[in-house]
């Protein structure tokens, strides 16, 4: 699309260049009613006659025409055309007989006008329109004939009186059926006004008087209660109504009482009215741009043989069809080229070839020329086009920039002339690594960005080498676009370190720089903390990690106990040492297994100028592990910044006087994301708990669950959420154990640094749990372990708490409480709901067991959005029947999916006194039941009318059945844009299913090859077997097929059937 800057321009220099417009002869002829329509389905295809008995059409908007089908039987000039939508081989105009017969016509042809059908006869007004028809009503037609009303609700096939108007109106010039409601319609007459009817021509309601006719009506299309008439004699012009018809009053024009003749609105453009004059001054065809208000005359190629106006058709301002005494006219416009592509934006590699595209009209030769600095210099493509082409293949050159734009131009007329709207880039390689490229030398632990450029690319794998590329370690995947990633750098200490970017779709795609960078590993630092207040007043605290120092003062290494603090008021800053009075430095010992963290604990007192106390720091100084920020008030709900990420710190809160550094070894959580749901928690702490931050490429925000979804956009320790969200990982802190407050019902807890069996959490209360913890893995699943990063469900009967605890390690005994439960499921039968996006949900069901509570089965709510989930209405994935059941069961199941597709698997063994039917519904009406036998499949579509069930049966049972080779019903029929094709096979067969038409010819193939027994599922969207759009009619679905033997031999033909269907366009 243009930018609006050049739309600006386009319409600036249509208003002030009118005169550059002109109408230009198409068809040379007559004129007589108003023979102009388009093609409801295609409006760049358009049909007119020029006051004879042939239809002419053009599919080029107007500008070029030919003779369509063949003339009319009998002769007579056709004075109106009708197209039908619902099949556009279906055409119905009305003829003038006058002179050749002593009545008029109306005929219609099914075959794109070769042949054609009187279904009419009368007298028509002379000069009138005499079919009126709007393609918002499919074969609603209306005609009058004498003093008589017809109307025909078959497209004119046959035709209905509606009543006699003796003593209302004479006979209609043109009648306008309101778009919206079919039920009014106005006309108006060629001696008395207007009139209008609610009730489909029932009665009739004068709502304008005039003594002259009225040649035309038209409907405004943006509002139907606005509508123009003009008028022939007795007082000329043009009038409106704002009311729907009820009152109408006189617009100002420039021909003030000149007679007009007809009118119509723009399709596409609100306000645009146009009308044409019939003997008034000065003559021409009048456009208003603001709904009647203004008008302007484009009378540019009118000349005196062609002043009558008669019809006109207007599909938007750029292609407007007039009618006059002489033939067909177009409004033309001067030589135009619009370029298509590229039009900015493009990433184009040098040395590919690239189509370049454009549309134009009324050029000679075309130049084309490209530019790498935003238009400030050309360089020659082709010289000359010729105006045939609208694409030439260009070879990208060597040139590489961002500042890229094509022109195309007219080699005669230099005012056609169109460039790509904005720049769009040439590069040499798809992907390129930038950073680390250096020889950069990175601390373990530290934070670092890897930078890529990618163009044309979705997605990449980081890798890291610590052995100059020989081995490679996954780091995680990304968007291609984001082109950075925030590392948190191994404890891998090396001097051959490397990093590559992978495509992950064409592995060929990846770079690894040239040079080598380092890894150091180190449990020493020393580092400084600079302090401000608001004022003047600023010091330093200096801390750190030495072999062998202790929490208390350590002069071997600098530190010495300050003196008391100064009075409030005056400014200080120390770190708080146990037992003394505080102290400038503060060196702790090195981290190890036995001593995982470091704590230090700083105390500030702002002089008079008070708060904010501004920190800061280096974050290249901290080597050794996390640095976690935080107030000691609430231990990081008030204040908490992650050390290595950020380099400063503003608190604003006088009520914080101390603040901590944690500094611990850290831990890494992976995160096994693909872009969709997930449950996820924050096993590990961080300097910075929000979503954004944790999860920077995530694509939906964090849903926490309180009876209900609600965004968060700062994650707690302890809960957990839902998020869509990619492979990542995040290093924080170990947490190794946690008290986790549950309400009364469903709870999504979160997890710890290390795996937690289930069977060891306690719950204060007792007894409060009663359900399985579920996880989601593309569906629900009990757990037996609650594992780092990821969420869990649980419900409990009351409020209370559950203690998690990582302990040591071991791995857990069954029985599992999850497990356990699931024993008792074997004995049932299974159905399976999966989706495109690989996500599956089993459900059970069968005959009552006493093992089972239900109960124990019921699900967790349902993901957020359309996040996949498959259960029973009962909200449980387990349903039991007793084992004698008088009356039939119906178990509706509940599927919720991103996906269209859906496919459902089965297994129903040894079950002999029932038998299980999937139903499937749209709109309420059953489309489909498939008996659920052995092991089976199909595939089915999912839309917002789909609902499923299952239905049980006292009867004979899934052994006694015997599939057989079966094509359902085609549904929907009539189809478009998609029929279902529904279909059984009893045993290994080869399978064809083909589309005919009704003359035989094949249409496509849409299945050819051997399948399993199973219920089967395809779709035809309507086209040939080339792609192309096949045209609305009757067609065959043809189904043939062979059993197969063993030894997959082919049988003589077993089945074949035929189902019909309709596409309607």
């Amino acid at each position: 699309m243009k930018t609006c800057t050049k739309v600006l321009l386009l319409l600036l220099l249509s208003i002030h260049a009118v005169h550059s417009q002109t109408w230009v002869q198409k068809v040379a002829g007559g004129a007589l009613g108003n023979p102009l329509a388009y093609n409801p389905l295609n409006r760049n295809i358009l049909y007119g006659s020029p006051g004879n008995s042939r239809v002419y059409i053009s599919r080029t908007r107007g500008y070029t025409w030919q003779q369509y089908g063949n003339a009319i039987p009998g002769g007579g000039v056709i004075k109106s055309i009708a197209v039908n939508p619902l099949d556009t081989l279906h055409l119905l105009v009305g003829v003038e007989m006058s002179g050749i017969t002593s009545y008029d016509r109306i005929m219609k042809t099914t075959d794109g006008g070769l042949t054609w059908t009187q279904t009419w006869g009368g007298t028509f007004n002379y000069y009138g329109r005499p079919v009126e028809f709007k393609p918002e009503h499919p074969d609603t037609v209306y005609t009058m004939g004498n003093d008589t009303l017809w109307s025909s609700t078959n497209f004119g096939t046959s035709w209905d009186t509606v009543r006699r108007v003796t003593g209302l109106f004479n006979a209609w010039c043109d009648a306008e059926v309101r778009p919206d409601s079919a039920n009014i319609i106005y006309i108006g007459d060629n001696a008395s006004g207007i009139w209008k009817t609610t009730d489909y021509g029932v009665t009739w309601m004068k709502v304008y008087t005039t003594l002259g006719e009225i040649p035309s009506i038209a409907i405004d299309p943006f509002n139907p209660r606005v509508a123009y008439a003009t008028k022939f004699s007795g007082g000329g012009g043009v009038v409106k109504t704002t009311d729907g018809g009820e009152t109408w009053f006189s617009l100002t024009t420039p021909i003030g009482a000149g007679s007009t003749w007809w009118i119509t609105c723009s399709q596409t453009d609100p306000g645009y009215v146009y009308f044409g004059t019939y003997g008034a001054s000065p003559p021409g065809i009048y456009i208003s741009r603001d709904s009647g208000s203004t008008w302007q005359n484009l009378n540019s190629g009118i000349t005196n043989s062609n002043l009558l106006n008669y019809g006109l058709l207007c599909l938007d301002s750029l292609a407007v069809i007039a009618l006059q005494s002489n033939g067909i006219y177009r409004l033309q416009y001067p030589a135009a080229v619009q370029l298509l592509a590229p039009n900015g934006g493009e990433f184009l590699q040098a040395g590919v070839d690239y189509l370049i595209s454009w549309t134009a009209s009324y050029v000679h030769y075309l130049r084309l020329q490209y530019s790498t600095n935003n238009g400030a210099n050309w360089n020659l493509i082709a010289d000359p086009i010729s105006v045939a082409e609208t694409s030439y293949s260009w070879t990208v050159p060597f040139s590489a920039s961002s500042q890229c734009r094509v022109r195309i131009s007219d080699v005669q007329f230099s005012s056609a002339i169109d460039i790509s709207d904005t720049t769009f880039t040439i590069y040499y390689e798809p992907l390129t690594l930038t950073s680390p490229t250096r020889g950069e030398v990175w601390y373990s632990g530290s934070v670092h960005s890897i930078s890529w450029v990618a163009y044309n690319i979705d997605s990449v794998d980081l890798h890291y080498s610590t052995d100059s590329g020989s081995t490679w370690n996954w780091i995680t995947k990304q968007r291609a676009s984001l082109s950075t990633y925030s590392w948190s750098v191994p404890n891998t200490p090396s001097t051959s370190c490397k990093i590559r970017v992978r495509s992950r779709i064409d592995t060929t795609l990846v770079d690894q720089g040239d040079s080598l960078f380092t890894i150091v590993s180190s449990t020493t630092f020393r580092a400084l903390l600079h302090l401000f207040d608001n004022g003047s007043n600023h010091d330093s605290l200096e801390y750190g990690a030495q072999s062998g120092a202790t929490d208390g003062i350590d002069t071997a290494y600098g530190e010495a106990t300050l003196p008391p603090k100064p009075p409030e008021g005056s400014f200080d800053v120390r770190w708080r040492i146990v037992g003394t009075e505080g102290t400038k430095i503060d060196i702790r010992d090195t981290l190890s297994e036995s001593d995982a963290e470091n704590l230090f604990i700083a105390e500030t007192q702002p002089g008079l100028a008070g708060y904010p106390f501004i920190l800061s720091w280096d974050p290249d100084s901290l080597h050794a592990g996390m640095y976690i920020l935080r107030d000691t008030l609430t231990h990081g709900s008030l204040v908490s910044v992650d050390m290595r990420k950020e380099n400063s710190l503003t608190i604003v809160d006088s009520s914080i006087t101390a603040f901590e550094i944690k500094q611990c070894r850290g831990n890494e959580i992976f995160y096994p994301g693909d872009g969709g749901w997930t449950l996820i928690s924050l096993p590990v702490e961080t300097g910075d708990r929000r979503t954004s931050s944790l999860f920077p490429y995530s694509a939906s925000p964090a849903f926490a669950y309180v009876n209900g979804y609600i965004r968060k956009d700062t994650l707690e320790y302890g809960r957990g959420y839902w998020l869509k969200t990619d492979q990542t990982s995040l290093p924080g802190c170990p947490r190794t154990f946690d008290t986790i407050d549950v309400r009364q019902s469903w709870n999504i807890i979160g997890s710890l640094s290390s795996p937690v069996p289930v069977s060891s959490i306690v719950s204060i209360p007792e007894s409060i749990i009663i359900s399985s913890f579920y996880g989601y893995g593309g569906g629900y699943f009990a757990a037996d372990t609650i594992r780092p990063g990821e969420g869990y469900w649980v419900k409990t009967n009351s409020p209370g708490k559950l203690v998690l605890s990582s302990g040591s390690w071991v791995q857990p005994t069954p029985p599992l409480a999850g497990l356990s439960m699931m024993n008792p499921l074997k004995t049932l039968n299974t159905l399976t709901v999966s989706d495109g996006g690989g996500n599956s949900q089993t459900l059970y069901f069968g005959v009552e067991n006493s093992e089972i509570n239900l109960n124990a089965y019921e699900l967790p709510p349902p993901p957020p959005g359309q996040g996949f989930d498959a259960r029973f209405l009962s909200q449980r994935m387990t349903e039991t029947h007793a084992k004698i059941i008088k009356n039939e069961l119906e178990l509706p199941i509940l599927i919720q999916s991103a996906s269209e597709k859906i496919y459902l698997s089965w297994g129903v063994e040894n079950e002999e006194n029932f038998t299980y039917i999937l139903v499937e519904r749209s709109g309420g009406e059953i489309v489909a039941e498939t008996r659920l036998t052995k092991d089976g499949s199909l595939t089915t579509h999912l839309s917002r009318q789909s609902t499923y069930s299952l239905k049980v049966q006292q009867g004979i049972g899934g052994a006694e059945h015997r599939r057989e080779f079966r094509l359902d019903e085609i549904y929907p029929n009539p189809f478009n844009p998609t029929a279902h094709i529904r279909y059984s096979v009893p045993s290994d067969a080869h399978v064809h299913v083909k589309v005919f038409s009704v003359l035989g010819e094949e249409v496509t193939t849409l299945l050819e090859e051997v399948q399993k027994e199973g219920e089967y599922r395809l779709e035809w969207n309507g086209k040939r077997a080339n792609g192309m759009a096949v045209s609305s009619g009757i067609y065959y679905i043809r189904m043939t097929a062979r059993l197969l033997h063993k030894n997959r031999n082919v049988t003589p033909a077993e089945f074949f059937t035929v189902r019909k269907v309709a596409f309607i366009k």
